[in-house]
């Protein structure tokens, strides 16, 4: 076996990465039911990198938070696959991917910086975590926040660091930060499928159970 698969279903596109032989094929695809093109857009992928489904070693998976059905959908499959074949499985968040592309960057320049990373959970609800960037080193500094909108606004104005942002699935991402803002650029502000597998295997995180960041007492509230 000789390919990796990024994968990330948890958001409207579907994000996926295969790195092999032949180099890094990557591909973002706006659509509702994922389930239904995924096998054969990982196949696709697969051919350009030089093997086929059959052949990954490594999968990483975006366990969210996001949408409650495509979070399932990598996690099955990932599960799935390890099941029949020996692979090795590799977990990680949104807000991982985000933090990932911000200290990857030219943007970063080494200093110590306490990262803001948000993506939107559902209308006026959002989500909000922290990472230390410094130097080789990038750190999950707090679990992922759900927060409704003032709630967020608030913290991100005593927030004196950087923000980064999930812009694809919610162009206005940025409108929640207070004027003056450090704001990554829109070039890292998604997830960039080329990352994702960098990124797993940055964190090396063996769990891949969805990301469900919403606290349960919220859940039943129509």
């Amino acid at each position: 076996m000789k390919l990796k698969l990024g994968m990330c279903t948890c958001l409207k596109d579907l994000t996926l990465s295969v790195v092999g032989p032949n180099g890094n094929f990557s591909s973002v695809i706006e659509f509702l039911n994922q389930e239904e093109i995924i096998f054969g857009e990982i196949e696709k992928l697969a051919r350009k990198a030089g093997g086929s489904f059959r052949d990954f070693s490594a999968i990483v998976s975006v366990r969210g938070p996001g949408r409650f059905t495509g979070m399932r959908i990598s996690y099955t499959l990932a599960k799935v696959y390890a099941a029949c074949r020996k692979t090795g499985l590799y977990g990680l968040s949104v807000h991982d991917c985000l933090a990932y592309n911000f200290y990857s960057s030219r943007y970063f320049n080494g200093e110590k910086e306490i990262l803001a990373c948000i993506s939107r959970a559902f209308k006026d609800e959002f989500y909000l975590s922290y990472y230390s960037v410094c130097g080789k080193k990038l750190e999950r500094k707090s679990r992922i926040f759900w927060l409704k909108e003032e709630d967020l606004k608030e913290r991100l104005e005593k927030h004196l660091g950087p923000v980064i942002g999930e812009k694809r699935d919610y162009t206005d991402i940025y409108s929640l930060c207070p004027p003056g803002a450090f704001k990554a650029a829109d070039s890292i502000s998604s997830i960039l499928p080329e990352k994702i597998i960098e990124a797993g295997l940055y964190f090396r995180e063996k769990e891949l159970s969805p990301i469900y960041a919403k606290p349960a007492k919220y859940e039943n509230i129509k």
